[in-house]
C-alpha cells in the first residue's frame, strides 16, 4: 500500500493543482472565448507545453531517475548530488540556446506547428508574438523539472506536485492585474507563463535543500553517467512524446479546418487532462522510483505486486472518469466556460470533442503505467515501437475521419491511436519478460467488475439527468454538476468496497499511517 500512499500524496496535490487550474481554464474562456485570437494564443502555449512534457516531464525524467536511484544506492549522496550538477548545467545550457534560437526563429517555428494560420495574417502575427512571450517557460519548468525528480528520488513527492498551482495562480492574477495597466487579454496570459515559471523554479530549489540535497550549477560538464542519460533520453523522448507528437499533428490539421476548431480541441482537452494527470501522471511518477529500487534490490515479486496494483486501480478509476466525462460533457461546458466570449455553440462543439477523447482515456492511463515499467528497467527504446507504430495510426485515422467529422473526427483518430499503442505496449512488455500481472485470472474478474460496476453507475447518472432539472443559474448548475459527479462517485466507490474490489476503510488507514 506504499504505492497507493504515496499517489494519494500526489494527486491530493494534484487536485489542488486541478482546481486552480480549472478556474485558470473559465478566466481564459470568458476572456478570449473561441476565435482567431484564442486559437493563436493555444498554439503559443503548445509550443513550450508540449516540449515541456518531452522532454522536462518526459524523456529527462524517466531516464534521470533510474540513474539517480541506481547512484544514490550505490555510491551514495554525494555521488549523486555531482551526477544533478551536470546534469542541471549541461540541460540549462542547451535550453538556453535553444530558447533564443527559438524566440528569434518564431516565424519559422509556428507554422510548424499550425501551417493553416499563414493563411489568416492576423493569427499568424498574433501567434508568433505571443510565442516569443511564452517559449522561455521551457527552459524554466525544466530545471523546475530536475529538482522535481530529485525530490521524487528522496521520497518526498508533494513540492513538484504542488508547482502547477503557482502557474495557474501567476495566469488568474496576470488575467485580471496586467490589462489594468494596459495589456491586452491575450498578451496578459501569455506573460502569465514566464512569470509562473519563475515561481515554480525558485520554489521547487527551496524544496531540494529542505530535502537536504545539495545542487547547484557547475562548471564540470563531464560525468560518467551523462552518456548514458542522453542515450536513454533520445527514445524516451520519442515514446513518452508521442501523444504530445500526436497532438501536434491535430493542431496542424485543425488550423486548416474552420476557424475556433483549435480552440475547440484544446477546451475539450482540459478535461480529460484533468484525470489524465490525476491518476496515470500520479501513478507513473510514484511507481517510476518505487520500480527502480525494488528491481535493483532484485524483488521481483514486489516490482510485478506493485505494477498489478497500478494498473488495476489505474484502470478502474480510468473506466469510472471516462464513463462520468462523457455523460457530463455538455453539462460541464455549460456550467464552468459558457460565459463572456464563450458562447453555447462553442460549448456544444468542444463537448463533442471531448467525448471522443474520453473513449480512449483509460488507453492514456495505461500506457502511463506500462511505459514506466519500460523505464524502470532502464529500457527507453522498446515502447519507442509501439509509440512509432500508434503515431502513424493516430495519422491516417485523422486524415479519414476529419473529412467526416471536422475536429471531433481529429479527437476520435486520438482515442483510436490511445488503444492501439497500450495493446502493443502491454504486448512487448509481457514478451520482454520484465514484469507481468499477478494471478491473471483474479486480475480478469477483478476487472470485469469494474465494468459492471461503471455500467451501474451510468444507469445512475442517466436516472439523475432525467429526474432532476439543471436549472439556468451559475450556482444552480454548479449544484447540479456537484450532484451528478458526487451521485456517480459515490456509486462507484461504494459498489467497489461491496464487493471487495479495494477496502475503503484500509485504504485510508494506510495513507493516513506515516510509520
Amino acid at each position: 500500500m506504499s504505492i497507493l500512499r504515496s499517489a494519494f500524496t500526489v494527486s491530493s496535490w494534484n487536485m489542488v493543482s486541478r482546481v486552480t487550474g480549472f478556474v485558470r481554464e473559465m478566466v481564459i474562456a470568458a476572456k478570449l472565448g473561441a476565435s482567431g485570437t484564442s486559437d493563436a494564443f493555444f498554439v503559443a502555449l503548445t509550443l513550450p507545453n508540449l516540449l515541456r512534457r518531452i522532454f522536462a516531464e518526459g524523456a529527462f525524467n524517466v531516464a534521470f531517475v533510474p540513474i539517480l536511484s541506481r547512484i544514490m544506492e550505490e555510491e551514495g549522496q554525494e555521488a549523486a548530488e555531482r551526477f544533478a550538477a551536470t546534469a542541471l548545467s549541461v540541460i540549462t545550457l542547451a535550453l538556453l540556446a535553444i530558447t533564443l534560437l527559438a524566440c528569434w526563429h518564431m516565424d519559422y517555428v509556428i507554422p510548424m506547428i499550425a501551417h493553416g494560420f499563414i493563411d489568416r495574417p492576423e493569427t499568424f502575427e498574433t501567434a508568433i508574438l505571443l510565442g516569443r512571450i511564452t517559449f522561455p517557460y521551457l527552459m524554466l519548468i525544466t530545471a523546475a523539472s530536475l529538482f522535481g525528480s530529485v525530490c521524487n528520488t528522496m521520497h518526498r513527492f508533494w513540492p513538484y506536485a504542488f508547482t502547477p498551482v503557482l502557474l495557474n495562480i501567476s495566469f488568474i492574477s496576470c488575467a485580471f492585474v496586467l490589462p489594468e495597466i494596459g495589456f491586452s487579454p491575450d498578451t496578459a496570459l501569455a506573460w502569465a507563463m514566464p512569470i509562473g515559471g519563475i515561481a515554480q523554479v525558485g520554489f521547487m530549489f527551496y524544496a531540494v535543500r529542505k530535502s537536504g540535497f545539495v545542487l547547484n550549477l557547475t562548471k564540470n560538464l563531464k560525468h560518467g553517467s551523462m552518456k548514458p542519460l542522453m542515450q536513454r533520453m533520445g527514445p524516451a523522448a520519442l515514446s513518452v512524446g508521442i501523444l504530445q507528437i500526436s497532438f501536434i499533428i491535430d493542431t496542424q490539421l485543425a488550423s486548416s479546418l474552420a476557424e475556433s476548431s483549435v480552440s475547440y480541441l484544446q477546451y475539450a482537452s482540459r478535461f480529460y487532462q484533468f484525470p489524465l494527470s490525476m491518476i496515470g501522471v500520479t501513478m507513473a511518477t510514484v511507481l517510476l522510483p518505487h520500480l527502480a529500487r525494488s528491481l535493483r534490490r532484485a524483488d521481483k515479486k514486489g516490482a510485478n505486486t506493485a505494477y498489478t496494483q497500478s494498473v488495476l486501480y489505474g484502470l478502474a478509476l480510468a473506466f469510472a472518469c471516462s464513463i462520468g466525462l462523457f455523460m457530463l460533457a455538455t453539462p460541464l461546458f455549460t456550467t464552468f466556460f459558457e460565459r463572456g466570449a464563450f458562447t453555447h455553440e462553442t460549448t456544444q462543439a468542444a463537448a463533442w470533442a471531448m467525448q471522443a477523447y474520453c473513449l480512449g482515456l483509460p488507453a492514456f492511463i495505461l500506457t502511463k503505467i506500462t511505459s514506466t515499467a519500460f523505464y524502470a528497467n532502464e529500457d527507453t527504446r522498446t515502447p519507442l515501437i509501439a509509440s512509432v507504430a500508434s503515431l502513424f495510426v493516430n495519422f491516417v485515422l485523422n486524415i479519414i475521419l476529419m473529412q467526416y467529422f471536422a475536429h471531433v473526427g481529429i479527437a476520435m483518430a486520438t482515442a483510436a491511436a490511445g488503444w492501439f499503442n497500450a495493446g502493443v505496449q502491454l504486448f512487448l512488455l509481457r514478451r520482454a519478460g520484465f514484469l507481468h500481472i499477478k494471478d491473471v485470472v483474479v486480475f480478469k474478474q477483478n476487472l470485469l467488475q469494474v465494468l459492471v460496476i461503471c455500467g451501474i453507475m451510468a444507469v445512475v447518472l442517466v436516472l439523475w439527468d432525467i429526474t432532476v432539472p439543471m436549472g439556468n443559474n451559475t450556482i444552480l448548475r454548479l449544484l447540479w454538476v456537484a450532484g451528478a459527479s458526487t451521485l456517480g462517485a459515490s456509486v462507484f466507490i461504494a459498489l467497489g468496497h461491496k464487493i471487495k474490489l479495494f477496502d475503503v476503510h484500509q485504504i485510508f488507514k494506510k495513507i493516513l499511517n506515516r510509520s
